[in-house]
């Protein structure tokens, strides 16, 4: 569908547009596949084609660990007086395969962002990984958010 659309877009003049890839961390998957796909798309429109040009990623972005930072401190708000400080802050991502983590900046990215989200919300807090998907024996990032939940929460948080 992506050449089509290149294709309306040149059939009614547009010469040069933004893309906004909606992962604010870097990989395959989240961003450069899609950079891929506009890359061939043009190739395959060649002639008048669009320029795209990409968004970068927005991970570090004010407004959006402004947003993050917003929504840490209203869950901590939820919680009773008396467990709030024992609560565990923890920020959750999509595992993805390691080999993948190695060829792209997704790891670092998701660091930063929590370390800022964690700064602005004045508290410490681990990044864990969900949503594990794939064959079993294809290495995925780690720790998971269960097996860490298990082996680093205090029992009365469980």
């Amino acid at each position: 569908m992506l050449a089509d659309t290149l294709g309306r877009m040149r059939a009614d003049g547009i010469r040069r547009a933004l893309a906004f890839a909606t992962s604010a961390f870097g990989s395959y998957s989240g961003c450069r596949q899609y950079r891929e796909d506009i890359e061939r798309a043009t190739v395959e429109i060649w002639s008048g084609a669009p320029e795209i040009h990409t968004l970068r990623t927005f991970h570090d972005h004010p407004g959006f660990v402004q947003a993050m930072a917003d929504r840490v401190r209203d869950a901590l708000s939820r919680i009773s007086d008396e467990r709030r400080s024992a609560a565990p802050l923890l920020f959750t991502a999509q595992s993805i395969p390691i080999s993948m983590a190695e060829t792209s900046p997704y790891v670092a990215q998701l660091l930063e962002c929590c370390r800022l989200v964690a700064q602005a919300v004045g508290r410490p807090g681990a990044l864990v990984y969900q949503s594990r998907s794939g064959p079993p024996m294809q290495p995925r990032l780690e720790p998971d958010v269960c097996d860490f939940a298990i082996l680093n929460w205090p029992t009365s948080m469980v």
